[in-house]
């Protein structure tokens, strides 16, 4: 059996959907609890194709898919992720 307090990292995995709110707040727990020292956050999705004819359409509009997935990432992250207090 594994002693958790042995762990010293944590991987939360992000889907941009209401879930995210939930993970971001239980793993600013975990983060205190267990004293993790390194906390990576990583997007996971089924697909980053944008079907050809919203690209086609709206070609000058639609930022690139990794730029807006970091914004959003981010901005869950300051409204739901709480750092502990020594960091």
């Amino acid at each position: 059996m594994y002693d958790l307090n042995d762990f010293n990292r944590l991987m939360v995995c992000l889907d941009m959907s209401r879930m995210d709110e939930v993970l971001l707040k239980y793993a600013s727990k975990i983060v205190v609890t267990f004293e993790i020292k390194t906390v990576y956050f990583v997007h996971v999705t089924n697909s980053f194709k944008i079907p050809d004819a919203i690209q086609e359409q709206y070609k000058d509009i639609v930022a690139p898919i990794d730029e807006a997935i970091e914004k959003q990432i981010s901005y869950s992250l300051n409204q739901f992720f709480t750092k502990p207090e020594d960091s």
